[in-house]
């Protein structure tokens, strides 16, 4: 019965997170966000950047699971 309830709100919550990432790969395509977005990478460290890469990573991975 709990995994029931799990289920309908992660089918209830849906949606919202569908229009969360087609938000965010709406802001990545977007022109001048990208040229500040390279600005602020640009003065990041390796690791800095490989932490990012790393949590994106697992935020795509787990809204994938989400959704499966």
């Amino acid at each position: 019965k709990e995994e029931t309830v799990q289920l309908r709100q992660k089918v209830a919550e849906a949606p919202e997170k569908m229009r969360q990432a087609t938000a965010a790969l709406t802001a990545l395509s977007d022109v001048d966000n990208g040229e500040e977005t390279r600005k602020i990478l640009s003065t990041l460290s390796l690791r800095q950047l490989e932490t990012r890469v790393a949590q994106a990573l697992d935020d795509l991975q787990n809204a994938q699971n989400d959704l499966a």
